[in-house]
């Protein structure tokens, strides 16, 4: 019997996807940073 171990490993997985989306938000966010950067020097 193991009882409570899926939570924990599902609450891992879970972390483990938010984790990923976040750091996914945050390279959206610079790549678009450049990619301002670069528009306004080209404007």
């Amino acid at each position: 019997m193991h009882d409570g171990g899926t939570p924990v490993l599902g609450q891992n997985v879970l972390e483990g996807c938010l984790g990923a989306v976040t750091a996914i938000d945050e390279n959206q966010r610079l790549a678009t940073n450049r990619l301002d950067a670069w528009a306004s020097r080209r404007a």
